[in-house]
């Protein structure tokens, strides 16, 4: 026979682990969905021509998916730094992935408090 110490014990365990489980799982989410959010920065260059023959370059933002970032960049120059603008794509996936996670993660621990408050005893 199990004292209500032991109970107790083994529902915080529970409780833990369930959090443990629900925050891996918003993170697994949160990294599927982070790289398919069109949130990224790309660099993009237009280039004009007019009717005097002269040519005009300007240069642009644009925000695109992670994918469309990754395959526009083998077009980049040297110059422009590729490295460091995937590095810094690759950081705000991250970011984006933590956040998602987070969101999911409070909305899921909230609709789990409101169940076991409505459950009875």
């Amino acid at each position: 026979m199990l004292c209500s110490v032991c109970i107790g014990r083994a529902s915080k365990q529970n409780r833990r682990m369930r959090s443990v489980v629900r925050g891996a799982v918003s993170m697994l989410v949160g990294l599927a969905v982070a790289p398919v959010l069109p949130l990224y920065p790309r660099r993009v260059m237009t280039r004009s021509s007019g009717e005097s023959g002269g040519d005009g370059i300007s240069w642009a933002w644009e925000r695109v998916s992670l994918r469309h970032f990754v395959d526009g960049l083998r077009y980049m120059s040297p110059e422009e730094r590729p490295r460091l603008h995937l590095w810094l794509n690759l950081g705000l996936c991250a970011l984006y992935a933590a956040l998602v996670a987070t969101a999911l993660f409070l909305v899921w621990r909230g609709l789990a408090r409101r169940r076991a408050k409505v459950a009875p005893s």
